[in-house]
């Protein structure tokens, strides 16, 4: 089963600080369908953060949680201006131990003044 969803600014991104609870406990998270782990959000957004900083379009880097057996590809599919904030769009690819079918999701984030990303 493939799940192509779109969002403004990185959802995986902005969750691993949510943790657990709210990627498995929210109905209207993409996320909680994966039944994926804070740790594996966690390794996600890692991934990502690494392309954000130093990726250039095209670029694809992995995660594989051992624990759960859970492992995704992310890659940086764009960088743009969003109302004058540089922006990213990442495409992750996951893979879950129950779902083993790529489950992929598009999202979107801008540097904040702060120097985090945030969703668009």
């Amino acid at each position: 089963m493939r799940i192509a969803l779109v969002f403004g600014i990185v959802a995986a991104l902005a969750l691993a600080g949510s943790g657990q609870g709210f990627a498995q406990g929210n109905p209207f998270n993409p996320l909680a369908r994966l039944k994926l782990t804070s740790e594996d959000i966690a390794m996600a957004s890692g991934t990502a953060n690494r392309l954000y900083e130093t990726g250039a379009v095209g670029e694809v880097a992995a995660w594989h949680n051992d624990a759960t057996g859970n492992s995704g590809d992310v890659k940086l599919l764009e960088i743009f201006e969003y109302e004058g904030y540089a922006c990213k769009s990442v495409e992750h690819v996951v893979k879950t131990r129950r779902n083993p079918d790529p489950n992929t999701l598009v999202i979107k984030t801008c540097l904040a003044e702060d120097g985090t990303w945030k969703l668009i």
